[in-house]
Order: structure tokens, then sequence, then C-alpha cells
């Protein structure tokens, strides 16, 4: 028998050429998709009640997704002061900006060049909860000056996502309303740290057999970073460092648990 023999050049060529794969993980930037250029920061002069910035989420899967059909996403808030100010009060009723913002799950204008896009304008969802001080919730009770914000979106048809691929998440679209005026609400040039904490990524059940029920797969959980997790609102400096006072990624996780 002759046995066939691979020379260790050839070994060389082909682990170069293989493509290289992203490990799962979580990222987060302003305007645009982290890897297609997305910023760490963001200012704004709160001089005009016009206009937005949108918060870009993106999740890296570890594992195949063959029934993709969407995912619930914790987005968490802290701001440099003691207290939550009244600017970063959404959605709950009667609050200072209860409207001031738009869930966005179209990617139709966005590159593609790092990202891809699981939804092609079939997804749906929405805003399940914002825990405050003054609107907790069961599964979430943070510090004065924290908000977790609970959302979620699903597909018409299940996707196939594929392991180290970079998909958009979520568009939040944070206007600019009641940042200056009579009707400002107060806290607009206050630094807060935004952190996307968690995806939760749902496959679709496989048909069952013999009329039985089957029950959901469990989710994928993706809580750990990529590139970047955390974007600074007034914070000019990498990482949102001054709005979360220098803490380590490690003792940030213990905030959010």
């Amino acid at each position: 028998m002759r046995l066939l023999r691979i020379r260790p050049t050839l070994c060389v060529v082909l682990l170069l050429s293989a493509a290289p794969v992203r490990a799962a993980g979580l990222n987060l930037a302003w305007d645009k998709c982290l890897s297609e250029g997305g910023a760490s920061s963001k200012t704004f002069s709160c001089g005009t009640n016009v206009g937005y910035a949108d918060i870009v989420g993106s999740f890296i899967p570890s594992q195949p997704h063959p029934l993709f059909v969407g995912f619930e996403v914790k987005l968490d808030v802290q701001s440099q002061t003691r207290t939550l100010p009244a600017w970063w009060q959404l959605f709950n009723p009667g609050s200072c900006r209860e409207t001031a913002f738009e869930l966005v799950f179209d990617f139709k204008t966005m590159p593609k060049s790092s990202c891809d896009d699981p939804f092609e304008a079939t997804a749906y969802g929405g805003v399940g909860y914002y825990a405050t001080p003054s609107n907790p919730s069961l599964s979430y009770q943070g510090g004065p000056n924290t908000a977790r914000m609970f959302l979620g979106a699903a597909l018409m048809y299940s996707k196939n996502l594929s392991p180290g691929t970079e998909y958009y998440a979520f568009r939040l679209r944070l206007t600019y309303d009641s940042s200056t005026g009579g009707s400002a609400c107060e806290g607009c040039s206050t630094p807060v740290c935004l952190t996307l904490a968690e995806v939760a990524v749902y496959d679709e059940s496989a048909e069952p057999l013999n009329d039985q029920l089957s029950h959901p797969p469990e989710p994928e959980i993706i809580s750990q970073q990529a590139q970047n997790v955390m974007i600074g609102w007034q914070d000019a400096g990498s990482g949102c460092q001054s709005a979360v006072k220098n803490k380590t990624w490690g003792q940030l996780k213990s905030l959010y648990r």
C-alpha cells in the first residue's frame, strides 16, 4: 500500500487560505455597525430638538442557527450622576421623553460590508419594558442611576445563521426631542454609558413527529463582547471611560446581574 504524503508547505498554504472565523460576541456603536465604522462615543450640543442619533447593536453567534426566528436583547443605561436624568426617562407612560425613540429592524440602507442582515425587511418587534428606579421590573432592579431596556424581534420566516458571522441586531433611533427650550428634559448634557448586556438567539422548533408537541430549542445566550459593547453619550473618551469611571469589563458585568 502506498502512503499519501502531504508536504508541510501545502499545509501552510491551506491554513493561510482558510477564511478567518470571528469569535462569538456582541458589538455596540453609534450610527453604524461597529465593524463598518460605528463610533464609540457621541457628543451633542443639546441646542436643538430636531434630529437623532442611531444606536446600532450587532451579534456574532458561536453555533449554527438553521431555523433562526428571532432574538431578545438587554440594553443597559448608566449615567455618571447619582440618579438617572429625566432626558433618559423613556418609554414608560408619563416619563419626560416617553416617545423620544424609534426601534428599527430594517437595514436596507446599511453597507452590509462587514455585518450581514438577518431580517431582510421581514422582522417585527418592539420594546418589552424599560426598567428604571421609578418603573422597576421583576427581572431587573438596578441602581438609582441605571435603566435596562428589554427588546425583541421576530421573523416572518426562519433563516439560517452561520457561526462566526456578524449580524445586525437593531437600530435604536434616539431623537433629540425635549433637549432645549421651555419643555426641555433635564440631563441631555450628562455623560451616560450604554452597554449591550445580552442577546438571546432563538431557533424555530423542528416539526413534531406523530402529532407530539415539541419544545423550542434553548436559545444561544451571547453576553461576551467581540470588540466593544459600551458606548458613551457626551463622552469623547474611547470605550465610555469617563461615564463608567474606568471600571474593568468584569466589574461592569457585575452591575447587570
